[in-house]
């Protein structure tokens, strides 16, 4: 695993992650990679028997998991390695199926900032690849859900593939709770929205946004501060 400074443009310092870096699903140690804070983590996660690629809010009693990758897919197992190639390509190396899946190419280095968001660099420092644009259950703070795209709930607390629900951030600017496996036409099997729709307008310019101290789940709000929570 190698992790170094890295000064962005904004001032803010993240810890970069270079090619040739490695995490390794149930080591002692090497099986994630921290922000700067320390506060956000992205690597190995234990469900069930087996470990699942995500991204983690670290708790001092409990973690937080609020991003997983091929969610719907088996767990794997120990030992299973994910790392970020010197060819520039970062590759999940399974043990439980032996397929090798390709998460991202062109890559130069990784960071996963201070607001949770792992992102994949090329070597002109532009965004290759970012865990914001593919949300799974949960939205954090500075990330938006844009019309069109949707959140779906985990199983459970302990088991991350997706559940029983799903919010959608509709084209219209509503946004809406529907079971999985419903019709979404129509909004009759809504059971909760946000009343922001505008039936004149439907186009991909809407979005929730999620300010800081608060993130947000297909179960809904969590508040760490008074700020407000805003739909554009």
């Amino acid at each position: 695993m190698s992790q170094s400074n890295h000064s962005r443009v904004d001032g803010a310092s993240d810890q970069l992650i270079s090619l040739g870096s490695s995490l390794v699903a149930g080591a002692q140690s090497g099986y994630a990679w921290y922000s700067q804070s320390s506060l956000f983590a992205f690597g190995f996660y234990p469900q069930g028997t087996g470990y699942v690629v995500a991204i983690w809010l670290v708790g001092l009693e409990e973690n937080t998991v609020v991003w997983t990758a091929y969610r719907d897919d088996p767990p794997v197992s120990p030992d299973s390695k994910l790392e970020l190639t010197h060819k520039g390509e970062l590759v999940l190396f399974s043990d439980y199926d032996g397929v090798n899946k390709t998460i991202a190419a062109d890559i130069s280095y990784a960071v996963i900032n201070n607001n949770g968001n792992f992102v994949l660099h090329n070597h002109h420092s532009g965004v290759v690849w970012q865990s914001f644009n593919r949300p799974t259950d949960s939205l954090l703070q500075g990330q938006r859900l844009f019309a069109g795209n949707e959140l779906v709930s985990s199983v459970s607390k302990t088991d991350y593939s997706s559940g029983g629900f799903h919010i959608k951030m509709q084209m219209d600017g509503n946004l809406v709770m529907y079971p999985i496996n419903t019709d979404d036409e129509g909004g009759t099997n809504a059971y909760w929205d946000s009343s922001t729709n505008n039936p004149t307008i439907k186009n991909s310019k809407n979005y929730l946004y999620v300010p800081k101290q608060y993130r947000f789940t297909a179960y809904g709000w969590q508040q760490f501060t008074s700020h407000q929570a805003a739909l554009y």
